[in-house]
């Protein structure tokens, strides 16, 4: 039996790799990391704003070490996504 679902349906809202979490208390950080994952790559990344913080959400597929780097460079804190 064929699946119909949508991939994202079958994997989930932001894709098949991991997802990261991280807050920026600066606006400017959040743009400098959010600019740096597109340009290395990293297409599933989506911004929400939270009160007096930004927070990143990225699926890192197999570059988590890549996107964790880039993501504290700019002082984002990675927090665990809820289960």
């Amino acid at each position: 039996m064929e699946d119909k679902r949508s991939p994202a349906d079958r994997v989930g809202r932001f894709g098949a790799g991991p997802t990261l979490l991280a807050a920026f208390g600066r606006t400017e950080d959040a743009a400098a990391a959010l600019g740096e994952l597109l340009d290395a790559g990293f297409i599933n990344v989506e911004q929400e704003v939270e009160g007096g913080r930004t927070v990143l959400v990225l699926d890192a597929g197999d570059q988590q070490k890549r996107a964790r780097e880039i993501l504290t460079a700019h002082g984002g804190l990675e927090f665990d996504s809820p289960s």
